[in-house]
């Protein structure tokens, strides 16, 4: 998405796109690279967390058989 806008930006700089259709399509490329991003940052929260938790199994794992009689 940033790829495109770049392009677009020299196609504009160079003439060869309107400056109407430059600020209509940029606008709208701005909003979905910004929801790219949102998305993208949730998925990093959501990978962090499984980490955190599949660590927080493994150490209850290994404690329990402290718990346990017969280990």
């Amino acid at each position: 998405m940033q790829a495109k806008l770049d392009r677009a930006h020299d196609d504009r700089l160079a003439g060869r796109i309107a400056d109407e259709l430059w600020l209509r399509k940029s606008a709208e490329w701005e909003a979905e690279l910004a929801s790219v991003r949102r998305e993208t940052a949730k998925q990093e929260k959501a990978s962090h967390d499984y980490g955190a938790t599949g660590s927080k199994i493994l150490e209850l794992a290994k404690n329990a058989c402290g718990f346990a009689e017969n280990c």
